[in-house]
C-alpha cells in the first residue's frame, strides 16, 4: 500500500460511478485532489461538470476546482449513456449547496499548469473517455515528465465488452485517444472489465443505506436511484470506484504487462488487443473481490 501523499487529478464524466469514485477519493488521507477535469462520455460535459460541482459541494469539498474538457472525441461524436445513468446522470437529486466557482481555464491547460507546478509528480486517474489525457500528451510538453502514472478505467481484454461484444464503453468512445495514451512512454495502469465485473453492489445489499456521513448518504441515494431506474439489473459494478481505489492502494490488483492496440474503426471499434508479456502498460488481470469491496466501502465510510 502506498504510504505517501498523492497529488491526483481526476478526469471523469459524471456519471453515477464517477460520483461514487469522488467519494472514495475523499476518504483517503493520502489523496490531495488538485482538481476534477470533465470529459464528455456518460453524459454531456456540461451535465458532468454540474454533477461534479454538486457532489463536491454536498460532501463539503467545494474548494476543489472543476474544469471543462473535451465535448467531442478526437474523431466523431460522443454517444451518451443516459439510458444507464439516468436523465440527470447520477440518478438522484442533490440539495442545493454553495457550489464551487466555474473556471475559465480548460481541462488540458489546467493539467499542464498543475504538472509544471508540482515537480514531485501527479497521478492522473481517468474514469471516462481518454480525450483530455490524449490532448495533454499530444502537447509533448516538458512537464509531462511530472506524471507519476496514469490510471485508466477502460478496456475488456479477456472478457466481453459492455457497449458491444468487443468493446468497453470508455475506450469505444474515443479509440484514437486510447491508442495515444497506451502508446505513450508514461507509466499506465489499466483497470478493465476483466476485474471490474467481480466487484459490485447487489440490489439487496446497499452498503451505505444506514450511513451517517454525507458521502455515505450520497452513495446510498445514487444506488437506490439507479436500481429504481434500472429495474432489470440486480448488481451495480463498481468500475470507477475500483480504479481510484487501485490508484490509492497499489497492491489492490494484480497486473500483467502488455502492449495494447485499440481497433479504431469497423465492427470491432474499441476492442482492446493486448500482447501480454510485451513491454507496455500494466493491465489488471485479477482482484480479490472481497478485499476490494471492503476497501471501497471503508473509504466511503471513513
Amino acid at each position: 500500500m502506498k504510504n505517501r501523499a498523492m497529488n491526483i487529478i481526476l478526469d471523469c464524466d459524471p456519471g453515477t460511478d464517477d460520483a461514487i469514485a469522488m467519494c472514495v477519493a475523499m476518504g483517503s488521507d493520502l489523496v490531495n485532489l488538485l482538481g476534477v477535469t470533465i470529459v464528455g462520455g456518460n453524459v454531456h460535459r456540461a451535465v458532468g461538470a454540474r454533477n461534479a460541482r454538486n457532489v463536491l459541494s454536498y460532501i463539503d469539498k467545494s474548494q476543489i476546482p472543476v474544469f471543462l474538457g473535451a465535448s467531442r472525441p478526437l474523431k466523431g461524436v460522443f454517444k451518451y449513456a443516459y439510458q444507464y445513468h439516468g436523465t440527470n446522470g447520477i440518478c438522484t437529486s442533490i440539495p442545493n449547496q454553495n457550489k464551487p466557482q466555474k473556471n475559465d481555464q480548460n481541462a488540458v491547460d489546467f493539467i499542464l499548469t498543475a504538472l509544471k507546478q508540482n515537480l514531485q509528480g501527479i497521478t492522473l486517474v481517468a474514469l471516462g473517455p481518454l480525450t483530455n489525457i490524449a490532448e495533454v500528451l499530444r502537447t509533448k510538453a516538458d512537464a509531462l515528465t511530472n506524471i507519476d502514472r496514469i490510471y485508466v478505467m477502460g478496456g475488456a481484454f479477456r472478457t466481453a465488452g459492455n457497449v458491444t461484444p468487443h468493446a468497453e464503453f470508455n475506450i469505444y468512445q474515443d479509440p484514437e485517444a486510447a491508442n495515444i495514451v497506451f502508446g505513450s512512454h508514461i507509466p499506465v495502469s489499466v483497470v478493465g472489465l476483466d476485474v471490474c465485473k467481480s466487484v459490485y453492489v447487489s440490489r439487496y445489499s446497499n452498503p451505505w443505506l444506514d450511513g451517517h456521513t454525507k458521502r455515505e448518504k450520497l452513495c446510498a441515494d445514487i444506488l437506490e436511484g439507479w436500481f429504481d431506474f434500472r429495474i432489470n439489473d440486480d448488481k451495480y459494478e463498481l468500475c470507477d470506484p475500483l480504479t481510484i481505489a487501485a490508484a490509492i492502494n497499489s497492491d489492490l490488483l494484480t497486473y500483467e504487462t502488455a502492449k495494447i492496440r485499440v481497433v479504431e474503426n469497423g465492427v470491432e471499434k474499441g476492442k482492446t488487443i493486448a500482447d501480454f508479456g510485451e513491454c507496455g502498460v500494466e493491465v489488471a488481470t485479477s482482484v480479490d473481490a472481497g478485499i476490494a469491496y471492503q476497501r471501497i466501502t471503508s473509504l466511503i465510510s471513513a
